[in-house]
């Protein structure tokens, strides 16, 4: 994907991500607004009709008028229900005037403003209420604004053999009141779709300007970014035929003298000097190499030279070890005459010693397959116990002259096994004869074999220096 695309939908993200939070925090704060607003609208009305109840109860009781049928719309309650009627036809608000000691059945309260009566009873400090409620299906916000007797309400609510005659043969309740007393509230329901609908257009407004918006500069974008764009892709593309082709005589067509121009003229810089390092490189490699070719013969004719005497050594060494060895066997077969049982181990030792030996410079002899690492294994079997005590016989005379002890222990059940004999007890002469060089006078070195995980285990023990963790890393290596 082009760094282009990349950065326009990075920029896509990050706006929509930012429209989006801004778009929830508009809301959040609309709907607070919202709520606020239809609130106070609520209050407002309930506080405008309750003046215009106090108006109408203090001027009926000033002037004196008989309360009659024709009359009777002055009365504040009767006189309050028509204006919430019309106010309620032309808002699709509803206002009521409503009491618990309610004296119309258009004034009863419903269970809401029953219960929030109750309330404002129990609690003289409540005077107005708020509440969510549902009626009729439609969600509506609701207000009660409560309403006390004053003096010129006792005309018609005080008590009932002072009340005007015409309220007196009409209304049973709603007598026995006194100044303070809760009378009722007057009950305000806002049906929320009204209010909501207003709110959901300014909203969807701000959503279609702020898509527009990103539209817009998601798309001025795009196009700014394609020319900003064409000397870096000119950049990627000579890199790309450098890379495939190997020319470092291409050059970068940028003419710019912004980053990118400096950045063009900066690789093109690089391309010369890399054209003059891999000159010099090619000079260095071939002066190398015909140094390496000169090494290389050196090498060849010393690996002749050794290999010619490694022949002549071959041949000095086993000429003498033959004669030894044979000289041996004429011993031990007594051809000369008697040998006690020392002087039998001792010839013994000395033919062993012979063969081991002989055995060993054939090995160190076939150099094709020392050094391809192809040293082939002679295997054979051969008991555990006689292996170990040719090498402790070879070796006991050293570790004597030392006075060192030098002591072999063989578990019963370490028999026979199937190895390279000579290998075997060439290693294990190695470490033996380590062993006596490095444990001081009057030390021990003990040689314990037995089986574990049906394996031989053979381990060389002694009171010696020892080995530093660093110096064990170098067993393994040549030399």
């Amino acid at each position: 994907m082009k760094i282009r695309h990349k950065l326009v939908i990075l920029l896509v993200v990050l706006l929509v991500t930012l429209n989006s939070v801004i778009a929830f925090l508009i809301y959040k704060r609309a709907r607070q607004e919202f709520t606020r607003e239809v609130r106070e609208k609520a209050k407002l009305i309930a506080v405008e009709l309750e003046t215009t109840r106090n108006y109408l109860a203090s001027s009926l009781k000033a002037s004196k008028i008989g309360i009659t049928e024709q009359t009777k719309v002055f009365i504040p309650a009767v006189s309050g229900h028509a204006i919430g009627v019309k106010f309620a036809e032309k808002t699709g608000y509803i206002i009521k005037q409503t009491s618990v000691r309610y004296r119309n059945l258009f004034n009863k309260p419903d269970p809401f403003e029953e219960m929030v009566l109750r309330k404002m009873e129990e609690d003289h400090n409540l005077a107005e209420y708020w509440g969510d409620d549902i009626i009729e299906g439609k969600r509506v916000e609701r207000y009660l604004y409560a309403l006390y007797v004053k003096e010129e309400c006792l005309l018609c609510h005080g008590a009932k053999e002072q009340a005007p005659e015409f309220i007196r043969n009409n209304y049973d309740a709603g007598y026995d009141y006194k100044v303070g007393e809760l009378r009722g509230a007057i009950s305000v329901v806002i049906p929320k779709e009204i209010a909501e609908q207003r709110f959901a257009a300014n909203f969807i407004f701000f959503i279609t300007v702020g898509s527009i918006s990103i539209v817009l500069i998601v798309t001025i974008i795009f196009l700014t970014t394609g020319k900003f764009m064409k000397p870096i892709e000119k950049l990627t593309a000579t890199v790309t035929s450098i890379k495939n082709t190997g020319d470092l005589t291409t050059k970068v067509d940028v003419v710019s003298k912004d980053e990118v121009g400096k950045l063009g003229r900066a690789f093109n810089d690089l391309s010369v000097k890399l054209q003059s390092t891999y000159a010099s490189l090619e000079l260095q490699i071939a002066e190398k190499t015909a140094h390496l070719q000169k090494a290389v013969l050196a090498l060849e004719r010393a690996n002749k030279m050794k290999s010619e005497f490694m022949a002549n050594m071959s041949h000095e060494l086993r000429t003498p070890l033959n004669a030894i060895i044979g000289f041996a066997e004429v011993l031990r077969d007594k051809i000369s005459g008697d040998l006690n049982d020392e002087q039998l181990d001792f010839v013994n030792d000395i033919h062993g010693s012979g063969l081991h030996l002989l055995q060993m410079i054939n090995d160190i002899l076939d150099l094709s397959k020392v050094e391809a690492g192809r040293m082939e294994l002679q295997y054979e079997i051969f008991p555990v116990h006689d292996a170990i005590e040719d090498v402790h016989t070879i070796l006991k005379g050293l570790a004597n002259k030392k006075h060192l002890e030098l002591k072999t222990t063989i578990l019963t059940e370490v028999g026979d096994i199937e190895a390279d004999r000579v290998k075997f007890k060439q290693i294990l002469y190695n470490l033996l004869s380590n062993a006596i060089k490095f444990t001081p006078e009057i030390g021990h070195i003990n040689v314990d074999a037995g089986i574990m995980d049906d394996m031989l285990q053979v381990s060389v023990s002694d009171t010696g220096i020892g080995m530093k963790p660093d110096d064990q890393e170098k067993v393994f290596k040549e030399f």
